[in-house]
């Protein structure tokens, strides 16, 4: 979600890129950011796992690009032919949420997080004697914690791109764009 302004800058402020909240901090910010006008939901997931299984989320796009090319010889002992193949990889750009919840205690979960933000810059290309092949450049945005979070809590991570990119097809700027992943693990017995 994308917070107020005022509001993100404070949280940041008190606590960094990572704050813990228990249910009643969890509540307060939620009745502060109705007050300023509210927070803007940008996308929502609910995700389900046993304990100490890792889950994994993935919004955005993923591109098939030719980096490079195999060349490849056989045939008979009379006749050889020659083979020009294209290697395929795949660029994925956007959110990437790796997350292993373990519960401790008195419900309390223990959250491993692993965060992700790839940005395309741009796709620059190349040929080659055998064809064309494309070089992503692209801005990384990583973050990996943990926290333990009480019973009806969250863990929000503060998350910035800002950059730009020069050249090449596909874009030449990444515009700042910041906001707030919230995530509020919840205990579900059998």
């Amino acid at each position: 979600m994308r917070l107020p302004r005022a509001l993100e800058e404070e949280l940041r402020a008190r606590r960094g890129s990572r704050v813990v909240l228990d249910a009643a901090e969890l509540a307060r910010l939620r009745e502060r950011i109705a007050e300023a006008g509210g927070a803007t939901r940008l996308e929502s997931a609910v995700i389900t796992s046993y304990g100490g299984q890792r889950t994994y989320l993935h919004h955005g796009r993923e591109r098939a690009y030719v980096s490079d090319y195999e060349r490849s010889s056989g045939g008979t002992g009379m006749q050889i032919q020659t083979v020009t193949d294209p290697i395929v990889d795949v660029l994925r750009t956007g959110l990437v949420l790796d997350v292993r919840p373990t519960v401790q205690g008195d419900r309390n979960v223990a959250l491993d997080v692993r965060f992700g933000r790839t940005a395309l810059l741009a796709m620059e290309t190349t040929t080659l004697p055998f064809g064309v092949v494309s070089n992503p450049r692209i801005a990384v945005d990583t973050v990996r914690t943990s926290a333990l979070v009480p019973p009806g809590g969250a863990v929000l991570l503060a998350s910035a791109t800002r950059g730009k990119g020069t050249g090449g097809s596909g874009g030449g700027e990444v515009t700042r764009s910041d906001f707030t992943i919230v995530i509020s693990p919840r205990v579900v017995d059998r």
